[in-house]
């Protein structure tokens, strides 16, 4: 079980109306859900290119954990 509490996290800002939040812990997709639900969030739904590039350099740019 993914436990959200315990884990790092790194928020990014895409815009003024959305901002992800990356969790270093790793979920399946039921887990993750219910992480984004507990912070009044939903999983990403990445689709498109801006969107893409954004959460890819995201992720070059964090320190999480590989």
């Amino acid at each position: 079980m993914c436990d959200a509490q315990s884990t790092f996290t790194e928020t990014y800002n895409y815009s003024e109306a959305a901002e992800y939040v990356l969790f270093s812990a790793r979920a399946t997709w039921l887990e993750a859900d219910a992480v984004c639900t507990s912070y009044k969030g939903r999983l990403a739904v990445v689709d498109d290119m801006r969107k893409a590039s954004f959460v890819a350099a995201a992720l070059a740019d964090s320190n999480l954990s590989k």
